[in-house]
């Protein structure tokens, strides 16, 4: 039988491992560069050659997050390749910053990805938005 001080211990070092690992798992991620786009009520997709990530994996799997925003809706987001044709599904984002989308995509690994942010339809006037995003 262990101690209660052993025990505490014991308990400690799990939870650093465990911090340590998740730590190492989220800055694996390839996220890209933040890039502010400015969008406004109805424009197409605005495509920033600044939003760029790496295909790394075969997986379909992207996600995306805004850092900052002016606007009270929801804009989509997807991302397209060199020619400006999308590889992925739209996503709305989130409503709150910095919580993530994950979205679903048809890249090829190792080719650059652009991202692409569309206004909601009911955005007022000119909006800016901060986009993040990384491709598995």
């Amino acid at each position: 039988m262990l101690n209660k001080k052993t025990c505490v211990r014991l308990f400690s070092m799990i939870l650093l491992v465990a911090i340590a690992i998740s730590g190492t798992a989220f800055a694996s991620k390839n996220w890209s560069t933040g890039v502010t786009f400015s969008v406004t009520k109805g424009d197409d997709y605005k495509i920033k050659q600044t939003l760029v990530d790496t295909k790394l994996y075969d997986n379909t799997d992207f996600v995306c997050k805004y850092t900052e925003k002016t606007m009270l809706t929801r804009p989509t987001f997807k991302y397209f390749n060199s020619n400006d044709v999308s590889r992925s599904a739209a996503v709305t984002t989130a409503l709150l910053v910095s919580v993530t989308v994950t979205g679903t995509g048809e890249g090829v690994k190792n080719y650059y990805y652009y991202g692409g942010v569309k206004p909601s339809s009911a955005q007022v006037g000119t909006d800016s938005i901060k986009m993040a995003f990384y491709i598995n």
